[in-house]
C-alpha cells in the first residue's frame, strides 16, 4: 500500500478556487492537498495553508535515480532576496514569465534577471527566501529554483509582476538576457492576441452568398484592367477591427481623443496631436497587446499582416493585369502584399512626413510615447493621414482609373462615405461591371454580389484563376 505522507506548503487566494473551504481535499497535478486555513498568516503576508499529501515511497523512487546538489542554503544574512517573476500577461490568461527581479541587500540595487542569471545567484551567493539546486540523472542536467516553506512556488500569482509599470516604463532595470525575452513574449503575445481576434471577427461574418462565384471569376479571368475599390472590411481578418467598431471603441474609451486629430491642433498644440495619435493606437490595439508601450504598440502595427484578400488582388497583377486599388484604408496592408499601384485617398498610419522639407519617414522610426517627432530639418512630422476637415487624397486618379477599366471589384466596404460611394456609379453610367465582394448584403444594385468573409472568397476566386 502506498505510504503517504504531508507536508505543509501555502498558495495565495488568487491560486485556488474561490469556492474553497478549510478541510476540503482538491487534486494538486498527481497529488493532492487539504485545505487546512484560509486565513494563515506569517511574516510575508496573508495565505491559504494546505497540507500537500504524496505517496512517500513513490516520491522516493522517483528522487532516487537523480544526484541533486543543493547551493547556498537559504539564511538571513544572505546577500540576494528573490523579489518577484516578472510576467507578461497573455491571451489565454496563463502569464509568460521574462525574468526574476532580484534585490542585492548590500547595496539595495533591484535588477531584471534571466533564469540562468537568477540561478547563478542562489546557487553560488545565496538568498534569504529562495534556493538554487542542481539535479542530474544520466545525460539530464536540472537546474530549479525553490521558494521557502513560509512562501508560494514561483509558479504563484503570489510572485508575479508585470515588467512595465503604470506609466509604461520598465519597473527595474532589465538585463540584455531579459529583455530578449520580453521582446520574444511580447511578439508571441500579440499574435496571440490578432489569432483571436481574427477568429472573432471571423465568427461574426456567417452569412454566405457565393452564387455568383463561378461568373466572378470568369469576369475577372477575362478582364484586363481592374480597380479594386477596398474599405476596412477587407482588413478584418487581419485583426484590424471595421472602422465603425473600431471608432465606437474609441469614443468608448476616449471620447474627446478624436476631436484633437486635426490640423488646428496640430498647428497649434503638436504635444497634444501626438499624444492623441499614440493613444488612438494604444485604445485600437488594446485587445492585443499585453501593455501600452512604445514598443508594444509600434510592435503589433509591424505584425499585422495582409491576408487571403491583400494576397489574391496583389497576384492578379502579377499575372500581368492592370491592376489598381483605390483604398479608403490606411493600413498599408495592400502594399505589404505587393500591389505596386493603390491609391489610399485617406493617407497611410505608417508613414510620416515633414511639411516643409517632405522628408518622409516610417513611423516606427520616430514614434515614441510622449515625444513629438521631428524632421531632420527640425520641423514637427505630421502622419499621412486624412483627418477630420482634410481633403481627400488623389481622388480624381481614382476616378480616372474607374473610367478606363474593364471591371470594378468593390471589396470590404458598405458605402457609407461620401466622396467613395459615389466611385460604383460612375462605373455603372460607364457602363463597366462591377462585382460587390462583402460581409453585409449591399443597399444599391450591382452587377455580381459575393456575401460573406471576404478573405476567404478571394481565396476561392484565386482558385479559379
Amino acid at each position: 500500500m502506498p505510504r503517504y505522507e504531508t507536508r505543509k506548503i501555502v498558495f495565495s487566494k488568487n491560486d485556488l478556487p474561490k469556492d474553497i473551504k478549510a478541510g476540503d481535499v482538491r487534486k494538486y497535478f498527481s497529488s493532492q492537498i487539504r485545505i487546512k486555513d484560509l486565513h494563515h498568516t506569517n511574516q510575508y503576508g496573508n495565505f491559504i495553508l494546505c497540507d500537500y499529501i504524496f505517496d512517500a515511497e513513490e516520491k522516493e523512487r522517483v528522487d532516487a535515480p537523480w544526484d541533486i546538489k543543493k547551493g547556498v542554503l537559504v539564511n538571513e544574512n544572505n546577500p540576494y532576496e528573490l523579489l518577484h517573476v516578472l510576467t507578461v500577461r497573455s491571451v489565454y490568461q496563463m502569464p509568460t514569465t521574462v525574468g526574476y527581479m532580484v534585490k542585492n541587500r548590500n547595496n539595495g540595487e533591484i535588477m531584471g534577471l534571466s533564469y540562468k542569471q537568477t540561478w547563478n545567484l542562489l546557487y553560488h551567493e545565496g538568498a534569504t527566501n529562495a534556493e538554487a539546486t542542481i539535479s542530474r540523472y544520466g545525460k539530464f542536467t536540472t537546474h530549479l529554483l525553490d521558494t521557502i516553506d513560509e512562501l508560494p512556488s514561483l509558479s504563484s500569482s503570489y510572485w508575479q509582476l508585470s515588467p512595465i509599470d503604470e506609466n509604461e516604463k520598465l519597473l527595474v532595470p532589465l538585463t540584455k538576457e531579459v529583455m530578449k525575452e520580453l521582446e520574444k513574449s511580447l511578439k508571441r503575445v500579440i499574435n496571440e492576441g490578432l489569432k483571436k481576434r481574427i477568429r472573432r471577427l471571423s465568427a461574426e461574418q456567417s452569412n454566405k452568398d457565393y452564387e455568383a462565384m463561378d461568373l466572378v471569376a470568369e469576369r475577372i479571368r477575362t478582364a484586363n484592367k481592374i480597380t479594386v475599390l477596398t474599405g476596412a472590411g477587407i482588413s478584418t481578418m487581419s485583426g484590424i477591427p471595421d472602422y465603425r467598431s473600431a471608432a465606437a471603441g474609441v469614443w468608448q474609451q476616449k471620447p474627446d481623443l478624436l476631436r484633437s486629430l486635426n490640423q488646428q491642433t496640430f498647428l497649434e498644440d503638436p504635444k497634444q496631436f501626438w499624444d492623441s495619435y499614440y493613444d488612438l493606437f494604444a485604445v485600437t490595439l488594446n485587445e492585443i497587446i499585453p501593455y501600452q508601450t512604445n514598443e508594444a504598440v509600434v510592435t503589433a502595427i509591424d505584425m499585422i499582416n495582409p491576408n487571403e484578400g491583400h494576397q489574391f488582388f496583389a497576384k492578379l497583377e502579377e499575372t500581368g493585369k492592370n491592376v489598381t486599388i483605390l483604398t479608403q484604408n490606411v493600413d498599408g496592408l495592400h502594399q505589404k502584399a505587393g500591389s505596386r499601384n493603390v491609391l489610399e485617398i485617406h493617407g497611410n498610419v505608417t508613414t510620416c512626413s515633414c511639411l516643409e522639407c517632405g522628408r518622409t519617414y516610417r513611423l516606427k522610426e520616430v514614434f515614441k510615447v510622449g515625444s513629438i517627432p521631428r524632421c531632420e530639418c527640425g520641423h514637427v512630422l505630421r502622419p499621412n493621414v486624412v483627418f477630420f476637415g482634410d481633403a481627400v487624397q488623389q481622388f480624381d486618379r481614382g476616378e480616372e482609373a474607374i473610367v478606363n477599366s474593364d471591371l470594378i471589384i468593390v471589396a470590404g466596404t458598405s458605402l457609407q462615405v461620401s466622396p467613395f460611394n459615389q466611385l460604383p456609379r460612375l462605373a455603372a453610367a460607364n457602363d463597366i461591371p462591377v462585382v460587390y465582394i462583402n460581409g453585409e448584403a449591399p443597399d444599391d444594385e450591382f452587377d455580381y454580389v459575393l456575401q460573406g468573409n471576404i478573405s476567404e472568397i478571394c481565396g476561392i476566386l484565386e482558385q479559379k484563376q
